[in-house]
């Protein structure tokens, strides 16, 4: 080392090495020098601590590793070899922290002159994030940028490698660059990859912005396991021995599914094949379950590290206020007036139905629901619903307070407002239960009040065995009660979403009921392919996903498993292909390219335009045909211009251009924005006013006199002159040999025609 250079390290290091006279305002202070011989055994003592938990439960001990000037300088250097600080940015600011064991520290280098920054954070030999100072502006120029994605993800990965080279080879972008013409900057998203596998925990990726203009990263952040080992895949099993593997464990099951038609007010019953549980985790090498859930549990045992603080729980106590009454005094009643016929009718249908009366009378025979003289009818209401088969149904609120005894009871009901069928309910009738809950007794007496009230469907349910499942009372938790659950089945197939419940306490007294029936439905035959056919054609579908998993422990030590999972899955359980929950197609792919996938617009002059706006994600046409010709309506303009500016309306105020213009204007002759019909098909007059209204220039357009055709066909008193003239001035409207065809209507392919050029128009 020269003397300059040495002279130079004496420098910082002295300068370092005054933390532990730092003002207590400073975020953390760095500890004593580390321990040497702490540090040299660390790797053993933590070994021998690990074998002693998983042979014997021994509870070692592992020292903390305190922080030290020299790891602080150490880290100062590490991050100024890899990034560049402008000298300028002399003022420097830290804080220092421990997690899991490993030493960060957060820098902050401050240009005195306007207070910009450079912010860098370091866990151990990781920088986890960064960002340089950058001039955000509130409105930004729609813009494209001069580099494809390809070009934006290699500057990302090149940079990033430099200043974290762990990472150098084993970087790959996780989905789409986020890029729009509205935003100056770049974003994406990078996930570790080890031979060609991915890392799929939350951890182990980065997340960097670059500039849209030149490629520069501006900022990044990462969660990085430090020097992890992995496994290496060559060994892995094959796709179609672990799909074997999974076929022969994996439980699945038929359900019927109902899509609701808002058209046809009907449902259609769909029969899905589904995984009854889909965290099937196999170790790619053996096959067997993997093992990663489970050593977790034994590293997370804080009794073979140092010791460390927990965090208490803070409770807060809920109190439930009664409602208020509320009188209401009404004026003297003027003179009554006839009633219409409707209104006579209506009269008549309501001398039908129940009053609160006759109800609380029926409710205190009800032989489940315990209301008694003494319940007081606080609400009762009637209103439509096609739930009663009247078509009026009840709710009703009774309640009841014995202030000698210190008990009170409540109910909530609903019921058919003709029959006072109760459709269900839910209360308490004041009495506690304090012993352990008997299950074959309560399910016994669910069985009885499901039939009571639910007896004309009750022989399409079946019990859930939940029901009499064994008390689950413990030495701190004692079960007093208990949901009962029913399941509605048809051609032998349950029936998702149909349910009975019935909740039941120790003290014999049923709580609650209430159902869920779906009327008129056909279920058909219930005829379907079988379980195996099914596994079958899942896997011509669908491969197992092959990737690394794991965790850190408290000593931020990796540990990394290779393993095979199942995507979540659902099958027809007709036709065997893929579909969603509900039975709905969906394709075995997801579409995650950025080339665009429009297969109709090879002979349209504009190709290379709509091919660029796709890439910024202008994607308002779906699926891979545009339609070119096609004439956009004034709901297609609102979202291609959405997807344009990607977050809402840019005033016309924000260009140069118009800056002088005052704001106190009159209100136009004609109205602003008359397009409200969302299906009507727009014409390139429609198109420029409907531009400059939500550019919020609206109001400018309507000024007089003060525009010039642009075009030979739009004459001076045109009416949408002045939208016109502005629209064509931004690039916004494009015409051919100097005319508009202001009454053309635009298609598809001219509307992403005038989009591009208004932003190429504002990005020169």
């Amino acid at each position: 080392m020269t003397s300059l250079k040495k002279r130079a390290a004496a420098l910082v290091t002295a300068a370092v090495c005054v933390c532990s006279a730092a003002p207590a305002s400073v975020y953390a202070k760095a500890a004593a020098a580390e321990s040497t011989a702490a540090a040299a055994s660390k790797a053993d003592t933590y070994a021998s601590a690990v074998a002693a938990v998983k042979k014997s439960g021994t509870s070692a001990r592992i020292g903390a590793v305190p922080q030290s000037c020299a790891a602080m300088e150490e880290a100062i250097q590490l991050v100024k070899s890899r990034i560049t600080i402008p000298d300028d940015f002399s003022k420097f600011t830290y804080s220092a922290s421990k997690y899991n064991n490993v030493s960060g520290y957060r820098f902050t280098w401050t240009r005195p002159s306007d207070n910009k920054e450079y912010r860098v954070n370091i866990q151990g030999k990781i920088i986890t994030s960064y960002s340089m100072p950058v001039d955000y502006k509130d409105r930004v120029k729609p813009s494209f940028g001069s580099l494809t994605p390809a070009d934006y993800e290699k500057k990302a990965i090149d940079w990033l490698t430099a200043v974290n080279p762990e990472m150098k080879g084993a970087l790959k972008r996780d989905g789409n660059i986020s890029i729009s013409v509205s935003s100056d900057s770049v974003s994406m998203t990078l996930k570790r990859y080890y031979g060609g596998v991915k890392t799929e925990n939350y951890q182990n990726n980065v997340r960097v912005t670059l500039s849209k203009k030149t490629g520069e990263v501006m900022s990044m952040n990462t969660s990085w396991w430090q020097e992890a080992e992995f496994s290496g895949s060559a060994k892995a099993l094959s796709q179609d021995k672990i799909k074997e593997i999974y076929a022969g464990e994996a439980e699945i099951k038929p359900w019927y599914r109902l899509l609701y038609d808002d058209k046809t007010g009907k449902y259609t019953a769909n029969i899905v094949y589904s995984p009854v549980t889909n965290n099937f985790e196999y170790d790619a090498i053996t096959g067997k379950k993997s093992t990663r859930m489970d050593d977790m549990q034994v590293f997370f045992d804080t009794g073979i590290y140092a010791s460390a603080a927990m965090d208490d729980i803070d409770t807060m106590a809920i109190e439930e206020a009664d409602e208020a009454a509320e009188i209401e005094f009404g004026a003297v009643a003027a003179a009554p007036k006839p009633l219409t016929k409707e209104e006579q009718a209506a009269v008549k249908e309501l001398e039908k139905l129940m009053t609160a009366e006759k109800f609380k009378a029926l409710m205190i025979k009800d032989p489940y629901i315990n209301v008694t003289k003494d319940h007081l009818v606080k609400r009762f209401n009637i209103n439509k619903s096609d739930e009663a088969e009247s078509g009026y149904i009840i709710s009703c609120n009774l309640r009841t307070n014995d202030s000698k005894k210190g008990s009170y009871g409540w109910y909530n009901i609903t019921a058919d407002a003709k029959t006072g069928k109760v459709i269900s309910f839910d209360g308490h009738d004041g009495k506690e239960s304090k012993t352990s809950i008997d299950p074959a007794k309560a399910s016994g007496l669910a069985d009885e009040a499901a039939k009571y009230y639910y007896g004309d469907i009750f022989s399409k349910y079946r019990p859930d065995p939940a029901n009499t499942a064994p008390v689950n009372s413990t030495r701190d938790y004692k079960e007093t009660s208990r949901y009962m659950r029913y399941y509605r089945y048809e051609n032998g197939i349950q029936v998702g979403g149909d349910c009975i419940n019935v909740n039941v306490n120790s003290a014999g007294t049923v709580t609650s009921v209430g159902c869920n029936h779906t009327k008129g439905v056909n279920f058909g035959d219930g005829k379907i392919i079988s379980k195996e056919k099914a596994l079958e054609n899942l896997f011509i579908q669908q491969d197992m996903t092959l990737s690394y998993m794991g965790f850190t422990d408290y000593m931020s030590a990796a540990h990394t498993y290779l393993v095979y999972t199942m995507p979540g899955w659902n099958v027809d359980a007709k036709t065997g292909k893929l579909c969603d929950s509900m039975g709905r197609p969906i394709s075995s792919k997801e579409e995650t390219s950025e080339v665009c996938p429009y297969t109709d617009i090879a002979a349209s002059p504009y190709k290379g335009e709509i091919e660029t706006l796709y890439n910024y994600g202008v994607r308002v046409f779906q699926g891979t045909q545009l339609k070119p010709d096609e004439v956009i309506t004034v709901d297609e303009f609102n979202k291609l211009y959405s997807a344009l500016f990607g977050y809402g309306v840019m005033p016309l105020y924000y260009y140069d251009e118009y800056d002088e213009v005052e704001f106190a204007l009159e209100e136009p002759e004609y109205e602003r924005n008359p397009d409200t019909d969302t299906k009507r098909k727009l014409t390139r007059r429609d198109f420029a006013r409907m531009f400059v209204n939500n550019m919020g220039g609206g109001e400018y357009a309507a000024l007089k006199g003060i525009y010039k055709s642009p075009f030979s066909d739009v004459k001076g008193t045109d009416k949408d002159l002045g939208s016109i003239a502005i629209a064509s001035a931004m690039g916004a409207v494009c015409g051919e040999g100097g005319k508009l065809s202001p009454d053309t209507y635009v298609t598809r392919a001219y509307a992403l025609h005038c989009l591009y050029n208004y932003v190429s128009t504002q990005d020169k």
